[in-house]
C-alpha cells in the first residue's frame, strides 16, 4: 500500500502578478459553467447575469451573459463592453506617505528612549541630553504662549515620570534624574510633581482586595496597581535620601508613613465599632439566646 502526503505551499504574489491577473479575460471552465447553469435552472434564478468579475483592470474585458430559452437550455453569448471616453484607467501606485512627526513628539520620544537605556555610567550624559531636548521644545513655543508651554512641559514630565515609576530596580538613578530636572525647571516641574505626590497618597485610600477566583481581571488590575504603588513609594524614598528635592525630604516620607498608619488604625477602630454596633442591634431585635438544656 502506498501513502501519499500532500504538502501545502503558500504562493506569494507581487504587484506585477496582480496586474497580470487583473488584466486577463479568464472565464470559468465549461464544465463548471454547465454545473452553474444546472443549479440556476433548479433554483429558478433569473437570466441575464454576469459571470465574470470586473475590476479596475479588466473593466473592458468581454462580459458573459446567459439567455434562457423555453426548453430551459441556456446559451452562452459574448459581447464586448463599449469603450467610452471616461473609461477606467489602470491606477498608478505611489509609495505611502506618512504624516510628518511633530518635532515636540520626536524630542519627547528621544527622552523616552534615553530613559529606557540609562544606567549609572551614562546617567549624567543622558541628563544633559534631556535638558538639551527640553530646551529645544521650550524654544519652539511662541513667546508669550504660556498655555502651549505648560502643555508641552506637562507632556515631558508625564513621560519622564511614567518611565521612572515603571521599574523599581532603577529607582536610585531615576531619583537623580527627577531631582536634577526639577531643580532645572522648578517653576514647571515642581507643581506637577506635587500633584503626583497627592495622587499617590489618594491611591492609598479605600484599597479593596480582589479574589482571583471571583474576578480574575479585577485581580490582575489590583495587582498591577499595587505594583505601581510600590514602585512610586520606592522612587519617593530614593528622592528623599538624596536630600536635594525641596518637596520630598526624609521627614516628608516619615510624615506620609505616619499619616497612613493613623488612617489604618482609624479604619480598624471603625470596623470594630461597626461590629459592636451590629451585635448590639442584633441583640436588641432578636434578644440574647439562652442556652437550652
Amino acid at each position: 500500500m502506498v501513502y501519499y502526503t500532500e504538502i501545502m505551499t503558500t504562493k506569494t504574489y507581487n504587484l506585477n502578478e496582480f496586474e497580470r491577473i487583473g488584466r486577463s479575460d479568464y472565464s470559468l471552465p465549461e464544465n463548471v459553467l454547465n454545473s452553474i447553469r444546472t443549479l440556476c435552472s433548479l433554483v429558478g434564478y433569473v437570466e441575464n447575469i454576469q459571470n465574470t468579475y470586473v475590476n479596475q483592470y479588466n473593466v473592458n474585458a468581454p462580459t458573459t451573459t446567459y439567455q434562457k430559452k423555453s426548453n430551459e437550455n441556456m446559451v452562452r453569448t459574448n459581447k464586448k463592453t463599449k469603450e467610452t471616453v471616461n473609461e477606467w484607467k489602470r491606477p498608478v501606485f505611489h509609495a505611502t506617505v506618512f504624516a510628518e512627526v511633530n518635532d515636540t513628539q520626536a524630542l519627547i520620544n528621544d527622552i523616552r528612549v534615553g530613559l529606557n537605556k540609562i544606567k549609572e555610567s551614562n546617567c549624567e550624559e543622558n541628563i544633559a541630553m534631556f535638558i538639551e531636548k527640553i530646551d529645544k521644545i521650550q524654544e519652539s513655543v511662541d513667546f508669550g504662549d504660556d498655555c502651549e508651554l505648560t502643555e508641552k512641559m506637562k507632556q515631558i514630565f508625564d513621560t519622564i515620570y511614567t518611565v521612572c515609576v515603571s521599574n523599581k530596580m532603577f529607582s536610585k538613578i531615576y531619583a537623580t534624574i527627577i531631582t536634577q530636572l526639577c531643580q532645572k525647571y522648578s517653576s514647571d516641574f515642581n507643581p506637577m510633581f506635587d500633584d503626583k505626590i497627592a495622587d499617590h497618597l489618594a491611591s492609598m485610600q479605600n484599597i479593596v482586595d480582589v479574589n482571583a477566583n471571583d474576578n480574575y481581571d479585577g485581580f490582575c488590575e489590583f495587582t498591577a496597581k499595587n505594583s505601581t504603588r510600590k514602585n512610586i513609594t520606592n522612587l519617593f524614598c530614593e528622592i528623599a535620601k538624596t536630600g536635594d528635592h525641596e518637596n520630598i525630604q526624609v521627614s516628608t516620607i516619615i510624615k506620609m508613613t505616619t499619616d497612613m498608619l493613623s488612617q489604618i488604625f482609624e479604619s480598624i477602630e471603625l470596623v470594630e465599632k461597626q461590629k459592636e454596633k451590629y451585635n448590639y442591634e442584633r441583640n436588641q431585635i432578636f434578644g440574647e439566646r439562652k442556652p437550652t438544656l
